[in-house]
């Protein structure tokens, strides 16, 4: 770009026979560009150790889901065939 022209714009037309070659650098720098890697590695550690304590842990949640579930329904179970004294 020319000092005096409007940012991305060109005095001249785009030369397509360059566009595999500024394709290629442009996929070498977006490969290259490390930028937030740091943190998609965390996610993916962080997820992975999610899904495995899920794992390990898959009959204790489960007997307290059941249980809990279990404790709701009787709780709502009694609320409503109890009857309110006037």
């Amino acid at each position: 770009c020319l000092p005096g022209s409007p940012s991305g714009s060109s005095p001249h037309p785009p030369d397509t026979a360059h566009a595999p070659l500024r394709a290629k650098v442009g996929l070498d720098d977006f490969l290259r560009n490390e930028e937030g890697d740091v943190n998609v590695v965390s996610i993916v550690v962080l997820i992975g150790i999610a899904v495995l304590l899920a794992v390990y842990f898959k009959d204790e949640i489960g007997k307290l889901l059941k249980k809990l579930f279990t404790t709701i329904t009787g709780s709502s179970t009694n609320a409503i065939s109890t009857k309110v004294n006037p």
